[in-house]
């Protein structure tokens, strides 16, 4: 065998490989870190399977939770989701393998590993991260496999609806994505074989997800009861936010997702060719953020969208594929984007906005940290600079849709966006440019078990499951501003230490900041990168 045999067929090998190493580097540190927030939801009513009537989540996914408890402990849970995260990273290297080919799938691989919100949810012990997307990828792929032949494989027919029986006890979701994979049907194959095949599908679905009411009858009234109470009152209060809330929503949720997938998501709908090609992952995740939007809570809807963030990334390989046919060439202008957005990120003063900030549209604003918030686990939020992140999206977009009018200029979009999504999936997990809360909650965890700290301690933020593993006993709050008067007027009556986890979130012109100024003494600052992230206050009695 000649030596370019040799490297002909180890290249795929070392491409995969070097995939996989990048894609644990940008994973490792969150596998450390304690439950937080609806993590510790999630694994209470884990541990005490089927009888739990705590959250009414699907049951596979607590039944996954159970055995990881079984077999690694709650100090090693986080592999658990972190395995299925893997697997996602497989199969979408699968599917878009079946639909574009062997380069698609590196490109589809190597897009999932660097985005910034697979990077949070691979490790988050919640329902609706990797557990969903791995079915959701699973079901599609076995329907894919069915159809790829002029009649229907039935094999792969009753594979596809065993996988989306699990799929419906892993998550309400299922209605939508196999909405969405019966129009890609109906669209491409027409609407006999639809109707075979799903039909097909259903019946096999019925036979797995049957298991649910039988082994666990009491567990399965409750997440039934679950969807049919809440969707009418969820529909009419989503009705009546302010448009400002999703707009807020939509921007946190772009942040975390970046701007290769969006441009190539726009680029995709945009031409015929491209939606024709790319029509499974599109209708996947189309119908599912329809779902998203009208249904979920506009606070909390990063997360979700991490179950059909796969299908994006096989999107966005489909159009990667047509912009830089040479990915050897990316390696200088990836370089470069990174190294601005760095220089970016270290300008201007190190000061932190608080929660739920608007960017000041000054020129001192676009350089102030803002916080993007991520209600639970493992890192609690990580902050960034407005200049930094609306280069990377105006320099991706604009170079993207320029890219068709000179071809050439789609090699830079494509650059900018992989170096958009690998700085700020680095700072999520390593945070080596920005302040890092989680590096401060541990210093703080550390502050509270030496003692010295007067009780009761009113612990601001999610930390209390962590302090408590620790033998430090701590009442937790958020900050509600209809409980701020009560609180504060029990924190003067027993005294003892209020710790702020996350102090920016507190403004100078709250309760609870005019509270702790009157009748507080500020015992010690925790500070990174030059920004105060938590402070611990004494609370005398009167």
């Amino acid at each position: 065998m000649s030596a370019d045999e040799l490297r002909g067929r180890a290249r795929p090998w070392l491409v995969a490989g070097a995939i996989l190493a990048l894609f644990l580097v940008l994973r490792w540190p969150l596998l450390h870190f304690p439950p937080f927030g609806d993590e510790d939801l999630l694994i209470r009513d884990a541990a005490d399977l089927g009888r739990s009537g705590l959250t009414g989540y699907p049951i596979l996914a607590l039944a996954i939770v159970h055995i990881g408890l079984e077999v690694v402990g709650l100090d090693g849970l986080r592999w658990v989701p972190f395995l299925f995260s893997l697997g996602v990273l497989g199969l979408t290297a699968l599917l878009a393998g079946r639909l574009l080919g062997r380069r698609g799938a590196a490109w589809a691989a190597l897009i999932l590993a660097l985005e910034p919100l697979s990077v949070s949810v691979s490790a988050q012990l919640l329902f609706d991260g990797a557990f969903v997307a791995f079915f959701a990828l699973a079901s599609a792929c076995a329907y894919l496999k069915a159809v790829e032949r002029d009649s229907i494989d039935w094999r792969w027919a009753a594979a596809f609806g065993a996988m989306t029986g699990c799929l419906a006890m892993t998550s309400y979701a299922v209605v939508v994505l196999t909405a969405g994979l019966a129009l890609h049907c109906w669209l491409t194959r027409g609407i006999k074989t639809t109707l075979k095949l799903f039909a097909a599908a259903t019946v096999a679905a019925a036979a797995v997800f049957s298991i649910y009411p039988l082994l666990y009858p009491e567990h399965y009234r409750l997440a039934a009861q679950k969807p049919a109470a809440t969707l009418p009152s969820a529909l009419a209060h989503r009705l009546s936010m302010p448009a400002s809330l999703y707009a807020r929503a939509l921007s946190k949720a772009l942040f975390f997702v970046g701007p290769l997938p969006v441009w190539a998501v726009c680029l995709a709908l945009a031409r015929r060719d491209l939606r024709a090609r790319l029509a499974l992952p599109l209708c996947a995740a189309l119908a599912y953020a329809a779902l998203v939007f009208l249904l979920v809570n506009p606070d909390r809807t990063v997360g979700y969208w991490a179950a059909v963030l796969p299908f994006v990334c096989v999107a966005a390989a489909g159009v990667v594929l047509e912009a830089a046919p040479e990915p050897a060439a990316l390696t200088l202008p990836l370089g470069a984007c990174a190294l601005l957005l760095i220089a970016l990120t270290r300008l201007g003063p190190d000061v932190v906005q608080a929660v739920h900030p608007a960017i000041h549209w000054t020129w001192r604003g676009l350089f102030e940290f803002m916080p993007a918030r991520i209600f639970y686990g493992p890192s609690l939020a990580t902050y960034f600079k407005p200049a930094a992140v609306l280069l990377g999206f105006g320099a991706t977009l604009a170079l993207g849709f320029l890219s068709a009018f000179r071809p050439g200029l789609g090699r830079a979009a494509v650059a900018f966006g992989l170096a958009y999504g690998l700085f700020y999936s680095a700072e999520y997990a390593y945070s080596p440019f920005s302040p890092n809360l989680n590096r401060v909650g541990a210093e703080v965890a550390r502050e509270l078990r030496r003692g010295g700290c007067p009780q009761p301690i009113y612990l601001h933020g999610y930390g209390a499951l962590a302090c408590q593993r620790s033998g430090v006993a701590v009442e937790p709050f958020m900050y509600d501003v209809p409980l701020m008067p009560s609180l504060t007027r029990a924190m003067r009556r027993t005294g003892g230490t209020v710790a702020l986890l996350n102090a920016p979130a507190i403004g100078p012109d709250t309760e609870l900041r005019r509270f702790l100024a009157s009748d507080a003494t500020l015992e010690r600052s925790f500070c990174d990168k030059g920004v105060a992230l938590a402070e611990i206050w004494r609370v005398d009695k009167p």
